[in-house]
């Protein structure tokens, strides 16, 4: 799931462009979209915070990144299965950090959309629709 700044593959679904006249399905294919980012959002955080180490630059060989997070993630799905404590003050020791942290920049591909990308996210509108009920954005 990607933010309007990502392009849209079949690997990487965003929303429809407001740009256009939204149908109804469209309209709430988003409202889930945004709903499913919030939710995935608040997990890695909920895991950078458990696991600090992702946030700190390693000295590790880049090879043995893939199985450290793995690791990590793993851990991380097991404490929140076994619904061990969470402590919230970690929220604001991971927003300090990444603050910090200097990101690469990033070019914008909005307009490197792609046709399997439009058939996928088409796909899954389609389901939504037939399989739940449409959602509405409440900002007009």
């Amino acid at each position: 799931m990607g933010d309007p700044a990502y392009p849209l593959l079949d690997w990487l679904i965003k929303g429809y462009t407001k740009s256009t006249q939204l149908t109804s399905q469209e309209e709430s294919f988003n409202v889930y979209l945004n709903a499913g980012r919030v939710c995935v959002e608040i997990a890695f955080g909920r895991l950078k915070a458990r696991w600090r180490r992702l946030l700190k630059r390693s000295d590790l060989h880049y090879t043995y990144m893939p199985n450290v997070i793995s690791a990590c993630c793993v851990l991380h799905n097991i404490l929140e299965a076994h619904k061990e404590r969470y402590i919230n003050a970690w929220d604001n020791i991971v927003q300090e950090a990444q603050s910090q942290l200097q990101q690469p920049q990033r070019t914008t591909a909005r307009d490197l959309n792609n046709l399997n990308g439009s058939l996928m996210r088409d796909t899954l509108k389609d389901y939504l629709g037939a399989n739940f009920q449409l959602r509405r954005t409440f900002l007009h």
